[in-house]
Parts: structure tokens; sequence; C-alpha cells
């Protein structure tokens, strides 16, 4: 009986410890899915840098590049992340911006490839990952990805910069600590987080064509401006893509909120789950209408002196005002979950009269059309027919400062 129970054990033990090596093994292939995914968004990123870069050196030698880096840089990042998926950044020890300063996790990583540097061992093994629990105690896979100093870099973190150069990372980056690096030094990392759901792939492969990935499903393109509202109304929010149209009626179950205020011409102030949020109008810009970092960006990109930036993004957003007028509410229809670089909801915004504001705002010659962020091409179609009209027929900014209004739309 007890060579039995023996055996009975051993039998149940070697089971249980098979089972486990397999679910081990089921564990680490999903890791090294994940690891490739990560590896494919840092590829896009780094394509999408590159071009960024070349952009700028075009327009205005290292300077320019530096400036577009500052602008756009952060914007690509958001496009590339997703609430629900993965959120992607840049951090290091030695940061440039506030907003890349690392984690404690991150601090750990970033240690680590020191080590690996000083051994000679960070070429052949730049990555690392691990399963941890994030401030709400949900698991999540978190992968770095070591960054190194290249030629092209020392321009603007080597050593030796040049004094335009300098000065222009001193005015955008006041606490910069990103500099006196030499060819081949660690600058930091691709910092990448996914979390862990267990009902559904988190695979971006799960996505085949025609479809695309958004908040964790997998969406088709919508053909047409009805099937956008049909399917709109269907799940009762945003829709997956922008409704090709201008008008869309407010009683199509898009989410509505208390319009507050008119920040400038292209943003305004929601209650937002009786919170104030800012919201912008996504695919446009106009002109700020206040002193901030960006106006000084804006007047010296643009070439315009900061007064007439002024003038004229006050009337901008007077014009916001005006469309805005006896209207107690909006409606929004966009990711609903996910802020840009400056804490605001980029949205389509509708009024009572279904009128888009965002189209609204470019056509009637107050705002033009933002051409280096993601919308969908229909939308982007319509805002460019519109800023063509309103520059032929002079409408608006287009009237009262045309020269100015030339070169803000370049």
């Amino acid at each position: 009986m007890m060579n039995q129970f023996i055996i009975s054990l051993t039998f149940t033990v070697l089971a249980l410890s098979t089972i486990t090596s397999i679910a081990q093994a089921d564990d680490l292939a999903q890791q090294q899915n994940w690891v490739k995914e990560a590896r494919s968004i840092i590829k896009k990123l780094n394509h999408r840098l590159k071009k960024i870069r070349k952009h700028g050196l075009s327009e205005g030698g290292e300077v320019k590049a530096v400036e577009a880096c500052h602008l756009d840089a952060p914007d690509i990042a958001s496009e590339l992340s997703d609430p629900e998926e993965w959120t992607i950044r840049r951090t290091t020890l030695k940061t440039r911006g506030l907003d890349n300063a690392p984690d404690k996790w991150e601090i750990s990583v970033l240690k680590k490839f020191e080590q690996r540097h000083k051994k000679g061992e960070l070429k052949k093994n730049p990555d690392y990952f691990e399963i941890v629990k994030n401030k709400e105690g949900k698991p999540v896979f978190r992968y770095m990805r070591a960054i190194t100093i290249k030629r092209a870099c020392l321009k603007c973190h080597g050593e030796h910069i040049a004094h335009d150069v300098s000065s222009q990372l001193a005015s955008l980056y006041p606490f910069d600590l990103a500099t006196g690096y030499k060819k081949g030094d660690l600058r930091g990392a691709y910092t990448l987080t996914l979390i862990i759901n267990n009902n559904k792939s988190n695979s971006a492969n799960a996505c085949k064509s025609p479809g695309f990935l958004q908040q964790g499903r997998c969406w088709k393109p919508l053909e047409s401006y009805q099937e956008c509202q049909a399917e709109t109304i269907k799940k009762q929010q945003p829709s997956a893509v922008f409704c090709p149209e201008d008008k869309i009626s407010h009683n199509s179950k898009l989410p509505g909120y208390q319009f507050l205020s008119v920040e400038d011409g292209d943003t305004i102030v929601i209650d937002f789950n009786n919170k104030k949020q800012r919201v912008q109008l996504i695919g446009i810009d106009a002109p700020e209408n206040t002193i901030n970092p960006k106006i000084n960006l804006d007047a010296s990109r643009k070439q315009i002196g900061i007064s007439y930036l002024l003038e004229m993004g006050n009337l901008a957003a007077k014009n916001l005002n005006k469309l805005l007028k006896n209207n107690p509410k909006v409606y929004l229809q966009g990711n609903l979950e996910k802020t840009d670089k400056y804490g605001r909801l980029p949205a389509l915004v509708i009024n009572e009269k279904g009128e888009s504001l965002n189209q609204k705002m470019v056509e009637t010659g107050y705002a033009i059309l933002l051409t280096r962020f993601p919308i969908d091409d229909k939308l982007r179609e319509s805002l460019k027919q519109a800023q063509n009209r309103a520059q032929i027929k002079k409408l608006g900014l287009w009237k009262t400062h045309p020269e100015l209004m030339e070169k803000w739309s370049k």
C-alpha cells in the first residue's frame, strides 16, 4: 500500500511539474510575442523621428531639427500609444525635458543597462522586460530597450554644441542635463508598458487588414457617413473613426457635455464628468491668444511678430465664442480616454445645430488644417477644402491678415 502511495505521489508531482513547465513555456512565448510587438513599435517611432528631423534640417538646419523634435516627438509617441494597449515614451537618467524623468522601476533598469554597457554587453543585449504590478495593482508587461549615442546625436547631445543650437536648447529645455555625451555612450531607453488582459489577445496582429486596433478591439473602416452614424448609434459611444461630413445630428447619441468657456481658437473647456476638461478641436490650429511657450515657438517658426499672433488669436477665439453662443451643450466624437501632451482631449466638437466646430473654424477663416496631426483621411480632405475656400473667398483672418495667414498656413 505504501509503495502504491509513493508511486501515485511521484506521478502526481511529475504531472504537476509538467503542467507548470507548459504554463511557464506559454508565458514565456507570450512575453516573446510582446517583445516583438514592442520592437515593432520602436521601429515605427524611430522611422517617424528620423523623418521629422530630416524635415527640420531641410527647413533650417540643426536649430529647426531641434524645434521639430520638441514639437512633434511627443505627439508621435502619443499617437503610437493606446490606453488599452501599449504606452510608449523615452526616458533617461540625464533628462532633457522633465516629462521624460524615469520612475523607480525604470531607474533600476537604466542602472542595469549601465552595468551591461561597462561590461561591453549592451550591444548584444539591449532589452529588458518583466511582468510587474502597476499602481492599481494590475499586472503589466514592461519593456525597455537601450538607446546609445550615434554620431548625428552629438550635434545636440555632445560635448561641443554650436552656439545657435545651444541657445535653442536652453530656451526649449531650461533644465537640460542631456549633453556632454560621446559616440557610443548610453543615452537612455525606450520604455513601453502593456496592461495585461486575459480576455483579449493584446496583440496588434489580432487585427488583420482591413481592420485596425483601437481601444482593445478590432474595428473595420467605415465607408460612408451613414454607416459611421449607424455605428455611432449602435455602440452609443464615439465612433472608431471620425464621420467625414461636417453635419452630425446631436440626436445620434454622441456624448453631450456642458460647454463652459473658450480658451483659444482651437480649445474649449467643458464639464467632463463633474470636472473641468480642456478639449482640443482635432485636426485644426489657430493662433495663440496668450503669451506662452508655444507662441514663442510659433513666432520663431512662422516668422510672425508675437503682437500680430496675439491679435489674430483673439479674433479666432471670439469667432469660436460666436459659434458656441446659446449652445449650452457640445457633443464630442473621438477617443475620450486619452489626452494629448497638454492635457487636452482631442475630439470632433459638434454644437447644438449639428455643426462640426472644427470644420466651421476653418471654413470661416479663423483656423487652418493641422497637417502634422493624424486624423481620418476624409476629415483631413474636408478641412483642406474648407481652408482653400476660406482663402479664395478672403474670409476671417484671410481678409484681416492675408499676408500673415499665408505665412501661418505653411
